[in-house]
C-alpha cells in the first residue's frame, strides 16, 4: 500500500512516449505511479526512470493489452488492490494508421477504434464509480489537435480523437459538483514511436515538453489544453471555417 499522503496516478500507455514522460513528471511531483502497457522491456525501463524521479517504490508496472475487454478492467482492480485507489487516471494509450478513402481497410480501422475508443471508455467506466463515491478524482484524456477537423488520409484517427474530445466535453458537464475533474489534452506532433521516420512535421515537440504542458493543466485542473500554440491556434480557428472553404486547402 502506498504512502497515505501520496496521491496515486494510473497512466495507460505509460511505458513509452508521452505516457512515460508524464509518468516520470508525476513521480517527480509526488505521485505514486502505476503504468500499463504491453511490452515488458519498455515497462521495466520506464519504471527505472520513474523511480529515479520519485524515489524507490514510486513506480508500479502492470502488463496488459488494453483492447482485451476482460483483462483490462481486472488490471485496474489489481492497481486498486495494490495501491489502494486511483486519484488520477490518465487515458493516454492510443494508436494511429493511414486511412485514405481510396485504400480504406475496415480491419485496420477497427484496430485503431478498439484502442482509441473502446479501451478508452472501458478504462473510464472502471475508474469513475469509486471517484464519484469518494467525491474526489481527476480524469485526463489524451486526444489530439487532429480532433479539431478531418484531415486527409487520417479519417479514422481524426474520428477517434474527435470522439474522445466530445465524450469528455459531455462528461465535464455531467460531473459538475461531484468533486471529479476532467482535462482533455490536444497535443500536436510529439516525437514518439507513432511518427518515427516521419519528416518535416511542424512544431514537433519532445515527450518531455508535452508532459510539462499536461502537468501544468492537471495542476490547475484545466478542462482543456492544446499545444503547441503555433499549431493549435490555426487548427482551432479552422473549426470556424465553412466546410466549403476549409476543403479548398486539400
Amino acid at each position: 500500500m502506498p504512502d497515505a499522503g501520496k496521491p496515486v496516478a494510473l497512466v495507460t500507455g505509460g511505458s513509452d512516449g508521452i505516457g512515460r514522460a508524464l509518468a516520470v513528471r508525476l513521480a517527480r511531483e509526488g505521485y505514486v505511479v502505476a503504468i500499463m502497457g504491453r511490452r515488458p522491456e519498455l515497462l521495466q525501463a520506464a519504471c527505472h526512470d520513474i523511480d529515479a524521479a520519485g524515489g524507490e517504490g514510486a513506480s508500479h508496472a502492470f502488463r496488459v493489452d488494453l483492447t482485451d475487454r476482460g483483462a483490462f478492467p481486472k488490471k485496474i482492480d489489481d492497481v486498486v488492490e495494490k495501491l489502494g485507489r486511483v486519484d488520477l487516471f490518465v487515458a493516454n494509450a492510443g494508436t494511429a494508421g493511414p486511412s485514405s478513402a481510396r485504400h480504406f481497410d475496415a480491419r485496420e480501422a477497427q484496430r485503431v477504434i478498439d484502442l482509441n475508443v473502446s479501451a478508452f471508455m472501458a478504462g473510464i467506466a472502471h475508474v469513475l464509480p469509486p471517484m464519484l463515491e469518494r467525491r474526489s478524482g481527476h480524469i485526463v484524456a489524451v486526444s489530439s489537435l487532429a480532433a479539431f477537423r478531418g484531415l486527409p488520409k487520417s479519417a479514422v484517427y481524426c474520428a477517434t480523437k474527435a470522439f474522445v474530445s466530445t465524450f469528455m466535453e459531455s462528461f465535464r458537464g455531467d460531473l459538475k459538483g461531484t468533486g471529479v475533474f476532467t482535462t482533455t489534452v490536444h497535443p500536436g506532433f510529439v516525437r514518439t514511436a507513432l511518427n518515427a521516420g516521419a519528416k518535416n512535421l511542424p512544431f514537433i515537440m519532445t515527450p518531455e515538453r508535452a508532459a510539462d504542458a499536461i502537468w501544468k493543466a492537471i495542476k490547475r485542473k484545466a478542462p482543456n489544453v492544446a499545444f503547441p500554440f503555433p499549431l493549435a491556434a490555426p487548427l482551432a480557428a479552422a473549426r470556424l471555417l465553412p466546410n466549403g472553404l476549409y476543403e479548398r486547402f486539400f
